[in-house]
């Protein structure tokens, strides 16, 4: 039972980080002003912090994806494989 406490924890931490560095994006001046090609360079700078992580994507409200951290920025990407999952992130707002 200890272990799976402390196993639990030890996730909860991790998630705890992930969404605090994620937050950073959001709070970014890039975040701020719009940016996408700045909030692109943050989240490459924030991959090193996040090393669970495959990757770092952002969607739109209809599922096109406006970047992925596994591609150069401007590449063209297809849409997420889940447009559906992107818009009840939206309707959360």
């Amino acid at each position: 039972m200890q272990h799976a406490l402390a196993a639990a924890s030890a996730v909860d931490r991790s998630l705890d980080f992930q969404m605090a560095m994620l937050q950073a994006v959001t709070h970014s001046q890039a975040a701020q002003d719009m940016d996408i090609e700045g909030i692109y360079n943050h989240s490459k700078n924030l991959e090193p912090a996040l090393p669970d992580a495959l990757a770092l994507t952002l969607v739109d409200r209809h599922g096109g994806q406006l970047f992925s951290t596994l591609q150069p920025f401007g590449t063209s990407l297809p849409p997420t494989g889940s447009p559906s999952a992107a818009q009840q992130v939206f309707q959360l707002q």
